[in-house]
């Protein structure tokens, strides 16, 4: 499978655009035997900017979730990029690392089989900042109840296209009230 972008045309039209003062939106051309419909309308896409998830199946909406990415404060951002589900995928898992052990029901890795896509029974909160402070070591945490709902739909091969986020965590300002010391 491989979508072509016509670059000849999108460049032509943009300075046409630029020349005479046109703002907007413009539509990218494909070259002819291509398609801007990526792997064939069935993928996982994962926004770290917007902390969610979405599931394609045949070019429909089968998931959508707020999912915790990985720790921007402790240096374990989530990476980016496409990947593909890989042939670890299984139920019951243990995951280990060098300062951590979670049993999970639905591990889909996509990054040398240990990152992946996994239910969270330890966060009762998903999407917004939550992953700055209180992220993962880099994997995808779902909610419980709809981790199975993606399990059961991704299959090994699958691909899985992670995109945004945050690298680095700005300086905060703390007042401290009330010591002396």
């Amino acid at each position: 499978y491989k979508v072509v972008l016509d670059k000849a045309h999108l460049s032509s039209d943009l300075l046409y655009c630029v020349e005479n003062g046109i703002t907007g939106t413009r539509n990218a051309q494909f070259l002819p035997g291509t398609s801007a419909k990526p792997y064939d309308g069935t993928y996982v896409e994962i926004s770290i900017d917007d902390q969610h998830l979405w599931f394609y199946k045949n070019d429909k909406l089968v998931v959508s979730t707020d999912v915790i990415t990985g720790k921007v404060s402790a240096g374990w951002g989530s990476r980016t990029g496409i990947f593909t589900v890989n042939g670890g995928k299984r139920p019951n898992v243990g995951l280990v690392g060098s300062d951590y052990y979670a049993f999970v029901n639905y591990w889909m890795p996509y990054i040398e089989g240990v990152v992946g896509m996994h239910d969270c029974t330890w966060h009762d909160e998903f999407g917004g900042d939550v992953f700055i402070y209180d992220g993962s070591h880099g994997c995808i945490n779902l909610p419980v109840s709809i981790a199975g709902q993606v399990y059961r739909n991704v299959s090994v091969g699958m691909k899985v296209i992670v995109f945004g986020g945050k690298s680095y965590v700005g300086s905060m300002t703390q007042e401290f009230t009330g010591t002396k010391s």
